[in-house]
């Protein structure tokens, strides 16, 4: 069964994340990994620590293990709950072009046979149209505007370990070209790409990341030849407009967190290593967010979660007035306004922070039920803020007044 279909059913029917899990670990584990991007190039395929779509990162150097059946879980590896029409992920390239992977499940008895369709809007959601049918997990994600990502899983025996080729389309999810990759380092990332995350070949269950540049217009991903100076964990899922944002760790001290942020396509890097006497909890990971590039948020996780502001583009950080809830979820509003969904006690709810700290804020138009998910508000670019439920796919200018559109699929 792969990975997403066993997170699918964990979830599936709850309105809020799962109660079984206690708040710390959904505040270590989850938090610490929605916002990485992970992937491990190797000769023939891709293998250990990839990021699957949006569903976070696991960990595949062992065969994946036999699960025991679950009661919510129909013949075809689905949840039982999975309908036709159900949203299993969304993205937006830009403010008018939509995407979602739809769960198409044409027969409801004992053999119902659950795959899924890629839909397409180019109006802002007025209309949609399908782009491709068996969609593989129903993952698709939007690493930079007018790109669309999508990760296909097999299986290699006999050893069973398994691999994914990573693909990626410019022209609406029409048509798809895999990724390759080119021993040749490249010392910027290309206009209109991004940065993904390469295990080192020699070392390949190692828990370190080699930055890649990837290329669109080529379809090539290269080793980026200057790497920031810090034990690298992954770029940080921040627009590439604001440059490009990477989480870690001092090289020296693995309990010391950092970032690293480039304005110049990765040529140069500014790093920053947070000290001890400026955190208040012994789980050190650091995450960074911004939408201009030059009001930056990084929220230090931990027991007892703690912010930090970047007025300069991250070159210099100071702590930011009061704690926040333990987080779950982050991001920038186009205003500057850093939110926070807190997840200290159900249901979670969105804070904003100001000169006085975290105050509850309603975001008008965002449903209170999005389905537990790596990030639940993705950032595509300036402008383009989009979240979705099982439903409809929600977008936004600002990050703050929210739109739920419908996602009206086609007839099979």
């Amino acid at each position: 069964m792969s990975e997403l279909k066993r997170r699918l059913r964990d979830v599936a029917g709850s309105d809020g994340p799962p109660s079984r899990l206690s708040a710390d670990e959904v505040y270590a584990e989850a938090f610490r990994r929605r916002h990485r991007r992970a992937t491990a190039w190797a000769a023939g395929g891709v293998v250990g620590v990839v990021l699957v779509g949006a569903m976070g990162v696991t960990t595949l150097a062992t065969p994946d293990p036999v699960t025991a059946p679950h009661p919510a879980q129909s013949a075809d590896g689905w949840p039982a709950e999975t309908r036709d029409g159900t949203i299993i992920s969304a993205a937006a390239t830009d403010a008018t072009h939509l995407y979602a992977g739809v769960a198409s499940c044409p027969g409801q008895d004992q053999v119902r046979h659950c795959t899924t369709r890629l839909v397409g809007s180019d109006d802002a959601g007025r209309t949609w149209t399908v782009r491709q049918t068996e969609f593989g997990d129903g993952q698709v994600t939007a690493p930079a505007p007018g790109v669309l990502l999508r990760t296909i899983e097999s299986v290699r025996s006999p050893v069973a370990k398994i691999s994914y080729q990573h693909r990626i389309s410019t022209d609406g999810g029409r048509t798809w070209r895999e990724l390759r990759l080119s021993g040749e380092p490249l010392a910027e990332v290309p206009s209109g790409g991004w940065l993904q995350c390469a295990q080192p070949t020699a070392h390949p269950t190692a828990q370190t990341c080699s930055l890649l540049a990837v290329d669109p217009t080529t379809a090539v991903a290269a080793r980026l030849a200057s790497q920031p100076a810090l034990t690298i964990e992954a770029p940080a899922h921040v627009p590439t407009s604001a440059g490009l944002w990477v989480t870690g760790h001092d090289p020296t001290d693995r309990s010391r967190p950092a970032v690293a942020v480039s304005h110049d396509r990765g040529r140069t890097w500014e790093t920053h290593v947070f000290g001890r006497e400026e955190l208040l909890s012994t789980y050190l990971d650091a995450v960074p967010f911004s939408v201009d590039g030059d009001t930056a948020y990084t929220v230090i996780s931990g027991s007892k979660p703690s912010v930090f502001r970047s007025t300069d583009g991250g070159r210099n950080w100071q702590p930011d007035p009061g704690s926040p809830p333990r987080v779950a979820d982050s991001f920038v509003a186009a205003d500057g306004t850093h939110i926070v969904l807190g997840s200290a006690d159900p249901p979670w709810l969105w804070y904003a922070g100001d000169a006085s700290g975290y105050h509850p804020v309603e975001l008008k138009g965002l449903s209170d039920r999005l389905p537990p998910a790596p990030a639940l508000v993705r950032v595509t670019a300036p402008g383009v803020y989009v979240a979705f439920d099982r439903d409809a796919v929600y977008r936004s200018a600002d990050g703050l007044n929210w739109t739920r559109t419908l996602v009206r699929v086609p007839p099979s």
